[in-house]
C-alpha cells in the first residue's frame, strides 16, 4: 500500500517546524515536510471499559447461580472470571480518563495549584 492511510480516529497535521521551505543559492527550491499524526485512544479504551463490564455482568450472573452449588471449581471458576474482567472494566475506564484529559488539556488552562 502507498500513500497516507488515516483510519479513525487519526487527525493528521503539521506541528511547528514539520514544514520547510528553503532555496539554494542558485535559486533551487528545496523542501522539507514531516506529517504528524495524533491517534485519539479515548473512544477505544471507553469501548473496552463497556465490552468489560458487560463479560463481567455475564460472569456476576453465572457466579450467583452456581453459588448454591456444591462444586467449589465451578464457584472459583466464576468468582474469578467477573473478578478478571471486573478490573480490566475499571483499567479501561480510568485509561480512557487519562486519554481523554490529554486530548483536553491543551485547550484549558488550570492553575497550577489545582493540577
Amino acid at each position: 500500500m502507498t500513500g497516507i492511510f488515516i483510519s479513525k480516529g487519526i487527525t493528521p497535521g503539521f506541528q511547528p517546524g514539520d514544514f520547510e521551505i528553503s532555496f539554494d543559492e542558485k535559486g533551487k527550491v528545496a523542501f522539507n515536510v514531516k506529517l504528524s499524526v495524533h491517534y485519539d485512544v479515548c473512544p477505544i479504551w471507553l469501548a473496552l471499559s463497556i465490552n468489560h463490564l458487560e463479560q463481567a455482568k455475564i460472569w456476576n450472573l453465572k457466579r450467583v447461580h452456581v453459588w448454591n452449588n456444591s462444586i467449589e471449581k465451578l464457584k472459583a471458576d466464576t468468582l474469578e472470571k467477573e473478578f478478571e474482567y471486573s478490573m480490566q472494566a475499571i483499567i479501561a475506564i480510568a485509561i480512557s480518563y487519562e486519554a481523554f484529559y490529554a486530548n483536553i488539556k491543551p485547550m484549558i488552562n488550570i492553575p497550577p495549584e489545582e493540577i
